[in-house]
């Protein structure tokens, strides 16, 4: 994987998964959400710090 690609199938399914496991809380986000979110980020016109975004993507 390389990190300026879009995420293949499979790999896009993987992450979908486990956000959608027991591993992950239940305010975790879903894959509709997180991508919203990311787009969100990217988008915007300050960066945000990955220690300032991450932690909501968990719940």
């Amino acid at each position: 994987m390389e990190l300026d690609e879009p995420l293949s199938d499979k790999e896009f399914d993987e992450l979908d998964d486990f956000l959608l496991s027991d591993r992950c809380g239940e305010e975790s986000m879903t894959m509709d959400t997180l991508h919203g979110y990311l787009t969100a980020l990217v988008i915007g016109p300050e960066q945000v710090l990955l220690g300032e975004w991450l932690p909501h993507v968990w719940g």
